[in-house]
């Protein structure tokens, strides 16, 4: 029979397991320590080039990374004027140059029926876990068949330590979870989140214990001509910790930040706590945004 207590490992402080009422000394709330990382650090998202029908020049997302980091997920964009499929590459060179191995390899693909309307396309696409070496250089290739020649995107990674694995699976296993993912607010509303480094509330006292998992941002609300990043934090006001960050791509032709993204891991909320959330990018105007949690 599986011990629903996750194994003991160096760093771990007391905690509660989520989702139910039982101390578990060994458990170890990680979140609060590593939130992903988001590439580009400019907080400007990567605008690579394709080629039709072949790959494209790679074009650097990070020239060297501070740490050893561990590649989750890509957020990405793309706005296209005829039917075309997209393929993207990421790749990496631990020593910084330019030979690049290819790490991680996705596709999206945009039709356009007899109407003529223009097709857009902005989503999260998981990928690895991969290692990524501190000092490495970053990049990212692609290759259409028709249309738009370009996309952009950033990438979700952590710290590669025993601080991101996940405890939840024996929740899970344990049949903890009860209620379907969620939306705050409830549709159609917004929480309306305005330019600058404030926090805006999301949720007043958590009702359970439950998992971040993606964040939405309102198209009609668009403002700026770039993506941004959106961090969201626990804590009482004046004291949020961010733990969990999440890039949200614009249209390449429009520049408008759209769409709906997943985080690159699900990240706990335990029962009481106080949600929030902020624009990484202080420039631009006032978005309007959702968040999207698992009752645990």
């Amino acid at each position: 029979m599986l011990d629903p207590a996750p194994l003991l490992m160096a760093g771990e402080i007391p905690g509660r397991q989520p989702g139910g009422g039982d101390v578990l000394p060994n458990y170890w709330n990680p979140q609060r320590a590593d939130p992903e990382v988001v590439l580009p650090s400019s907080n400007l998202e990567a605008q690579a080039t394709a080629a039709l029908g072949a790959w494209g020049a790679w074009t650097t997302v990070q020239a060297a990374t501070a740490g050893d980091l561990v590649l989750l997920a890509a957020h990405m964009s793309r706005i296209t004027t005829a039917s075309s499929s997209c393929w993207v590459q990421v790749g990496v060179d631990p020593t910084g140059g330019t030979s690049f191995t290819v790490r991680a390899e996705f596709a999206f693909h945009a039709f356009i029926s007899g109407s003529g309307a223009t097709p857009i396309h902005s989503s999260t696409f998981r990928l690895g876990p991969y290692l990524i070496p501190a000092g490495s250089r970053v990049a990212v290739r692609g290759w259409v068949t028709a249309g738009d020649l370009r996309f952009q995107g950033y990438l979700a990674l952590i710290a590669p330590a025993a601080s991101w694995v996940d405890p939840w699976a024996n929740t899970y296993i344990a049949g903890g979870r009860a209620t379907r993912q969620r939306r705050v607010p409830a549709v159609a509303g917004w929480l309306t989140v305005p330019a600058g480094s404030g926090w805006t509330q999301a949720v007043a006292s958590a009702p359970n214990d439950m998992l971040l998992t993606a964040v939405e941002i309102d198209p009609s609300s668009a403002a700026g001509t770039r993506g941004d990043v959106v961090e969201v934090g626990v804590g009482a006001a004046g004291s949020e910790v961010v733990f969990s960050r999440a890039g949200i791509p614009s249209l390449r032709i429009l520049g408008w930040p759209f769409g709906y993204q997943e985080f690159g891991r699900k990240a706990l909320v335990l029962s009481g706590e106080r949600v929030a959330v902020r624009k990484a990018v202080v420039s631009g105007g006032t978005h309007r945004l959702a968040l999207y949690f698992e009752d645990l």
